[in-house]
């Protein structure tokens, strides 16, 4: 009988840092790569726990850099009223991330030029919540 374990028997026995799982993703080739690999390592738990931990860290990083980037780019077209349309109301919806952790459902606003950290209802037109400043808007709300 041999010391190397199973390859099913080696994911059984990871311990996962939980802020991570979600951005670890991989594919059926992946799991048997992995799996391979890891069964080469002297101790192929750990090296399988730390591997999986880089590819979490990894997708978390492109994750926080597409955010940042996602709320630069709705604070411009914000702060940019020429590139509103005619009438001075901007549309807004809720950011993926909201949407997301709101079950799945959008939530509508717009706001005006002449106070651009209200943000209003629609159809209704009542306020929604008002902003200490764009950044904290752009948490939570993209442009339309």
């Amino acid at each position: 009988m041999s010391d190397t374990p199973e390859p099913t028997s080696i994911w059984t026995k990871l311990k996962l840092d939980p802020d991570l799982v979600p951005f670890i993703v991989l594919s059926p080739q992946d799991i048997t790569y992995l799996a391979e690999l890891a069964a080469c390592a002297e101790d192929p738990v750990a090296w399988l726990t730390e591997e999986l931990h880089k590819r979490g860290r990894q997708r978390q990083a492109v994750r926080k850099a597409q955010y940042a980037e996602r709320m630069r780019v709705d604070r411009q077209r914000i702060v940019d009223s020429s590139a509103w349309p005619d009438y001075p109301i901007l549309p807004l919806k809720s950011q993926p991330w909201v949407t997301e952790a709101n079950n799945g459902i959008m939530k509508f606003g717009y706001i005006n030029e002449a106070n651009r950290l209200i943000v209003m209802d629609k159809p209704a037109g009542k306020t929604l919540k008002v902003y200490s400043s764009l950044e904290e808007l752009v948490e939570e709300w993209s442009v339309d």
